[in-house]
């Protein structure tokens, strides 16, 4: 199943995550909708961080650096479902895959909620190029100080869902 286009149906969620109706893609923002996406962390064995720049043509966020992976949720696809078809998607990669945890965050006017999962992984292919413009492994020393020095190289979500990282891998927060 291919990533949501934007006339593809999502669940559209209430303030709890559960899901009220459907909405399409591109009505989202429009609407003030609340809606899923799934992010994903591949790390190397050395522990660097995997991630991604989005595409120059994209219509959000482009040439800023975001996660390995991340996506809508089709209508009626749980989390852990589009991590997986995501990963494969973008990545190539069918790794077994931890739940992080999930952040809700404002996202121009509308709610998104996300979960994010952690894989680790020595392999990775660009397989959607204009999607993605090019990934690279990151210590994690210099995610954070990239963060907190030049924040604008990075896209909006991804200072939430590496925060969910910072937690559940016990790095302290500076």
């Amino acid at each position: 199943m291919p990533a949501p286009t934007l006339h593809s149906l999502l669940d559209r969620v209430d303030d709890t995550d559960q899901p009220v109706g459907r909405v399409q893609r591109g009505d989202v923002f429009r609407l003030g909708a609340g809606f899923r996406v799934v992010h994903v962390f591949v790390q190397d064995h050395g522990g660097r961080l995997l991630l991604q720049q989005v595409g120059a043509s994209r219509d959000r966020s482009p040439l800023r650096w975001g996660s390995s992976v991340a996506g809508y949720l089709h209508a009626g696809e749980s989390y852990v479902e589009a991590a997986r078809r995501r990963l494969a998607e973008e990545l190539g990669l069918d790794t077994p895959l931890t739940k992080l945890g999930a952040v809700r965050m404002p996202d121009d006017g509308a709610t998104k909620f996300i979960e994010l999962y952690g894989t680790a992984s020595e392999s990775a292919a660009i397989r959607e190029p204009g999607h993605i413009e090019r990934i690279d492994h990151w210590p994690l020393d210099e995610v954070e100080r990239a963060l907190d020095a030049e924040p604008e190289r990075f896209t909006e979500t991804f200072p939430y869902v590496f925060g969910i990282f910072r937690v559940a891998s016990g790095r302290h927060i500076t």
